[in-house]
């Protein structure tokens, strides 16, 4: 007697699916005997080229085209059954459950394959898990409704066999196809969803279908079908209180992980293209590059253009709240992976953008890629540029305002001193550096001078000098690790500050802080570089190691008593 073939069929239920549908049925396309497509839904066929992409794939691939009424709001039942009704009934064949936004692995449908050629005489059903992916193929999902595999996979088409519900199926009047032990899990089978990380569009579509067939509305799970101004209504709430602030909150969610794993070949095709890579924005450099590239990230972020994440050292995060998403620290080996590089004061050598660029792009979570625009050595690049017309250009692009501090001040009883010494330049290891002996006398001239004033040093020890005296009124801030945010709340309490050209002076002046500067590029400093326009001293010299330093303190000295 000649032993019956098995036919396995699928059923893919489409609405305007063109960007996955390919990928779906080349996944399944060898190793099945029939396809059949329902393209349609309660709005009617596809819009786009679902049914099109459908039937170029293949003579196995039938497609049905029409309209699907909702039926209590569930419509997917109506196509799932249109499907089901095509497909030759017998305890032999069987149906995969496959619907357009879903791919599997080779690997994967080979082993369902597998199962139901074994199958046993009693199994009716096999169900399995699925990945969900969330806002792009970077990110899956999971928990919640996510955590449990579809009730429904693959099953038998036995004489009777229907839907009832949006994944449960039985015969005729009887539910335990889906319910009883004659259903089996399978744990070397899953597939990967996609449709949630598609368009705004697509995905709105696809809430508004859980809304109208009821699945939000206070616990309801049937509609009035006639009752369209109601379901109106309740979409809107829901799109307000829920929708939006879901996709704005985009994978600060519950359940919501990096993927670093692979994707079915199919779906490479679309990485780069239908998804691509949020821009992450890497800050390596001197703090003076890091308060440019704030404001620039500032600004774009006014013009509705997303900052998604920022890697920076971690004094300098504080730089960067409320503007970026998000904002992590630089790799905590950064400095060890470089340790056989010359160093310099930032822990980095003559290393090349490229080599640094790379570095960060292995690095970098899913789905990022390192910014066109970064900050490294005490540079700004971008390769449309380059680094020295940095400034000119993107001056007009950029909004700078006093960062937050993180402590209220009552009183203004306090002067800044930045003392500025970078000790491991190499050539012209003076440029820029007053030196020790200067900051000396300033302080020891400005504990006298203003008793009643607390005068605090501050900086980095790797940039700065560390000044110990035997004053009263004085206090040593400077320290092993960088606090940026310190010198934010710091300027709370100061009346006046002082230092030599520098970042520490910039920020002084944009926290609206009045700065005495010592240097040698006194527009840059005290006009383009004040943005804040706040009040400034300048004494200008051409030497850092030769200048009148009596003359240069009793300027400092008068312009303090001026403002206070």
């Amino acid at each position: 007697m000649e032993e019956s073939r098995v036919m396995i069929y699928v059923g893919m239920i489409a609405y305007n699916e063109e960007l996955f549908i390919g990928a779906s049925l080349k996944s399944i396309y060898d190793y099945v005997d029939k396809i059949i497509v329902i393209d349609g839904s309660a709005w009617g066929p596809s819009t786009d080229k679902t049914a099109e992409i459908a039937r170029s794939v293949g003579s196995k691939v039938e497609v049905v085209s029409g309209t699907y009424k909702r039926e209590g709001g569930r419509h997917k039942i109506l196509q799932r059954q249109a499907y089901i009704d095509k497909m030759e009934k017998g305890k032999d064949n069987w149906c995969i459950l496959h619907d357009a936004d879903e791919v599997f692995f080779k690997e994967q449908i080979k082993n369902l394959v597998g199962h139901i050629h074994t199958a046993s005489p009693h199994t009716m059903l096999f169900h399995y898990p699925w990945v969900h992916f969330w806002k792009d193929c970077w990110h899956t999902i999971a928990g919640g409704n996510w955590s449990d595999p579809r009730a429904v996979g693959t099953f038998r088409l036995v004489d009777g066999v229907r839907m009832y519900d949006h994944n449960g199926i039985g015969v005729k009047d009887d539910w335990r196809l889906a319910g009883s032990p004659i259903h089996v899990g399978l744990g070397d089978v899953f597939f990967y969803h996609y449709g949630h990380a598609s368009t705004y569009e697509k995905a709105e579509f696809k809430a508004k279908y859980y809304v109208n067939r009821g699945d939000f509305i206070n616990g309801a799970y049937h509609i009035e079908k006639s009752n369209k101004k109601y379901l109106a209504h309740e979409w809107e709430r829901y799109k307000k209180e829920t929708f939006i602030p879901l996709l704005n909150r985009g994978f600060d969610i519950h359940g919501v992980k990096p993927y670093a794993g692979e994707h079915p070949p199919e779906i490479q095709l679309l990485i780069g293209t239908h998804w691509k890579k949020s821009e992450a924005y890497v800050d390596i450099g001197e703090l003076g590059w890091s308060l440019y590239l704030s404001a620039h990230l500032r600004w774009l972020k006014a013009q509705g253009k997303p900052v998604s994440l920022v890697v920076t050292l971690p004094d300098r995060k504080c730089l960067y709240e409320g503007i970026a998403d998000e904002v992590l620290d630089v790799p905590p080996k950064f400095y060890t992976d470089f340790k056989d590089q010359p160093q310099t004061c930032f822990g980095l050598g003559e290393i090349s953008d490229k080599e640094l660029r790379g570095y960060f792009d292995r690095k970098l979570p899913p789905g990022y890629c390192v910014a066109d625009l970064f900050s490294f050595h005490h540079l700004v690049y971008h390769p449309d540029f380059g680094k020295e017309n940095y400034r000119s250009t993107i001056k007009k692009q950029t909004i700078y305002i006093p960062y937050p501090h993180k402590k209220e001040v009552q009183d203004k009883k306090e002067i800044l001193v930045f003392p500025r010494c970078r000790q491991s330049q190499q050539v012209n290891a003076h440029l820029r550096n007053l030196p020790q002996s200067f900051y000396v006398e300033l302080i020891n001239a400005l504990c006298k001078e203003f008793q009643e004033f607390t005068i605090r040093t501050m900086g980095v020890v790797s940039g700065s000098y560390s000044i110990e005296l035997d004053q009263t009124n004085y206090i040593n801030s400077v320290t092993e690790v960088g606090d940026i945010q310190n010198v934010i709340d710091a300027c709370q309490s100061a009346k006046a500050a002082v230092g030599s050209q520098s970042a520490l002076v910039k920020l002084s002046l944009l926290q609206g802080i009045p700065t005495f500067i010592v240097g040698h590029e006194k527009k840059r400093h005290a006009e383009d570089e004040n943005w804040m326009g706040t009040k400034v001293g300048f004494y200008e010299i051409s030497d850092y190691c030769a200048f009148d330093n009596k003359e240069c303190i009793e300027r400092i000295v008068l312009f303090i008593k001026e403002q206070i």
